[in-house]
């Protein structure tokens, strides 16, 4: 079903996949595109595609961002993240970064900036001790809001400016402190701009919320889209041009789409398809804008695990982004 070629990038050992172009655009067609080296330290989480179609992989555990552009693979950046781990990331129009470094040490946690020379630099800071910054998106008015999974709560930064505020908490968005294998309970995670709202998943309930956003820009009163078993897990989330929502689940080893209406669930890849601990989604953009990028963090597999970078056709188009 598919082809390797094995290349070596810097210190990162990877293979590059190519599906074959009779199955690329087949409805629910699924294609590995990068694997990574568990052994190595090669578990990528976060995924985001910039306006020329090129895509940005995330290794959590060392902190190297790659590029892929056309096929060609090479190091984007190298970020300190300590004994912590890259998370989230989004991506501006021209290619800058924003990526969420949870570093578990005083100084170096919070929101960084990824220029496209490479060159980066944090601009917003968050508590070592009590929090846990998770994911970014951009929104069309230049806020960057971060999700913080212990408290429930979403930051707001001005990129520009880069001033940082608690824009929003609720109870919607704490995970269940009660059943958690960390000290902490990990609640708010994925987050995606809709246009007049955030879409955010709580990873330990199994929940996606939405929570509007007045003229103001205020947070209003947050609603429940969807909230169900099979979403216990739910990482990160993209929307598509009808504004539903595509959820890797990291428990259950799938990526669902949520009805953005009535909050009806279909499970559009699992296990059977190579998934192993999907963290994060992202549409490609241009001729690839109905595939779905997904990433298998692997974070349990150990040694016969899938790292990897896979990507999904899914017949709809991803929501324009900023």
């Amino acid at each position: 079903m598919r082809s390797l070629v094995f290349v070596v990038v810097g210190a990162v050992s990877l293979s590059l996949a190519a599906s074959h172009e009779a199955r690329a655009y087949c409805y629910g067609a699924v294609s590995q595109v990068l694997s990574f080296d568990a052994a190595l330290g090669e578990l990528p989480e976060g995924v985001a595609v910039d306006v020329t179609g090129d895509v940005f992989v995330g290794l959590a555990t060392t902190g190297e961002i790659l590029k892929l552009d056309n096929g060609q693979v090479t190091t984007y950046a190298e970020l300190d993240n300590g004994a912590g781990y890259a998370l989230g990331m989004t991506t501006d129009g021209p290619g800058t970064l924003y990526v969420v470094l949870t570093t578990f040490t005083p100084g170096t946690q919070g929101l960084y900036r990824v220029s496209p020379g490479g060159d980066v630099a944090m601009i917003a800071e968050f508590d070592a001790a009590t929090t846990l910054p998770d994911d970014v998106a951009l929104s069309y008015d230049g806020y960057l809001y971060v999700t913080e999974a212990i408290g429930g709560a979403i930051y707001r930064v001005d990129k520009e400016t880069e001033e940082m505020e608690l824009w929003f908490q609720d109870e919607l968005l704490v995970g269940d402190p009660e059943n958690t294998p960390l000290p902490f309970p990990v609640g708010a995670n994925g987050v995606a701009v809709d246009g007049a709202s955030l879409v955010v998943s709580n990873t330990q309930r199994g929940r996606i919320v939405r929570v509007p956003i007045d003229c103001d820009g205020y947070p209003e009163d947050p609603l429940v889209i969807a909230e169900d078993p099979l979403l216990h897990g739910a990482d990160g989330i993209a929307l598509d041009h009808h504004r539903d929502i595509y959820v890797a689940v990291n428990d259950p080893n799938i990526v669902v789409r949520v009805d953005h209406d009535d909050g009806d669930l279909e499970v559009l890849v699992d296990e059977s398809d190579g998934l192993d601990f999907p963290a994060t989604v992202a549409f490609g953009r241009g001729w690839q804008r109905k595939q779905l990028y997904i990433t298998n963090f692997a974070f349990y597999s150990g040694a016969e695990g899938n790292p990897a970078l896979l990507k999904a056709y899914v017949g709809e188009s991803g929501l324009w982004l900023p």
